[in-house]
């Protein structure tokens, strides 16, 4: 099974119907599933979700996404963080600290594929899953 790295955004679309990109994200998840691809966060992405569904949704739905998360959490180790620093360091774009964590990560794991809306992670080479299921 493939892991998929999931990013923040993805997540707050899928639970948030107002949300500008909520359709595309749950056909998305609906590929995925059907491709047995293995969705994956990082524990820095993790902290993001949760913040950003408070500020979108409300107490309400970050408390019930960590009571009922299922997806697999991997850790940023020291490595991930220095490597993130470098990533972040030699591109002119303005890049999160954990965008460029969530890049290490992938980059360690061999992962080649990311649930995201953000053309930042295309840019390193990434790609990026669309309703089509194929990359964009």
């Amino acid at each position: 099974m493939e892991a998929v790295l999931v990013d923040t955004g993805a997540v707050v679309a899928l639970l948030n119907a107002d949300d500008l990109f909520h359709r595309q994200a749950r056909l998305i998840l609906k590929e995925m599933r059907r491709r047995g691809a293995a969705p994956l966060l990082t524990n820095f992405i993790l902290a993001e979700i949760f913040s950003a569904l408070l500020a979108a949704v409300g107490t309400d739905a970050g408390r019930t996404w960590l009571r009922y998360n299922i997806w697999p959490v991997e850790r940023v180790s020291e490595a991930d963080e220095k490597r993130a620093r470098e990533i972040i360091l030699e591109r002119d774009s303005h890049i999160t600290y954990i965008d460029g964590t969530s890049v290490a990560v992938m980059e360690r794991l061999g992962i080649t594929e990311v649930f995201t809306f953000d053309p930042f992670f295309a840019m390193c080479g990434f790609r990026m899953l669309s309703v089509s299921g194929t990359g964009e």
